[in-house]
């Protein structure tokens, strides 16, 4: 095992502890931010596993991390909604919407099925084959995960700003319910 691995495993461990946690709560938002956690955890572990080399090693979880990071941006949004939820009555999100908001994930999860179905040997040339000369589609699917990200932020920032404005014209003291800490 590398360093690497075990830098990231620490990482990992905390955002399981906390995770759990967080789940045993009676309300919405901190099982949303422990499910997050939990995702984040899970993708150290494997980023620890690619980091340090030890995909050779474990050839059969190549495939499986990739495209986590379209969970964030979405776990984010719905954790800032539920904070806000308490100041606002927010209509039960509707089936379509969850199926906008992971419909990412899950195709990309579908699209790299052929993957996960390769052999071991197929996954690290393809892996090698990736790091040494980086796929094409690959790396700009690299740069959408951030743009997605960014976008589910810019969503979260905007839903606190109302917010925060909203808070004003309704509490005199603002100051501890302002969510500030959120940005």
């Amino acid at each position: 095992m590398t360093p690497e691995f075990y830098f990231f495993c620490a990482f990992a461990f905390q955002g399981f502890v906390l995770g759990t946690a967080l789940l045993r709560r009676e309300q919405k938002a901190p099982k949303i931010l422990g499910v997050w956690l939990f995702v984040l955890g899970f993708d150290m572990v494997l980023s620890g596993l690619y980091t340090g080399g030890l995909y050779k090693k474990f050839p059969h979880l190549l495939g499986i991390r990739y495209g986590t990071p379209l969970l964030y941006g979405p776990l984010m949004w719905l954790y800032v909604r539920e904070l806000l939820s308490g100041f606002y009555t927010k209509p039960k999100l509707k089936a379509s919407t969850w199926g906008v908001l992971f419909a990412p994930f899950f195709l990309l999860k579908l699209s790299l099925l052929p993957l996960v179905f390769q052999t071991a040997n197929q996954k690290i040339e393809f892996i090698d084959s990736y790091m040494s000369y980086g796929e094409p589609l690959f790396l700009l699917l690299d740069h959408s995960f951030a743009w997605f990200g960014i976008v589910f932020a810019i969503l979260s920032i905007v839903m606190v700003t109302r917010y925060r404005r909203d808070i004003g014209s309704v509490f005199s003291h603002k100051e501890r319910i302002s969510l500030r800490w959120l940005w």
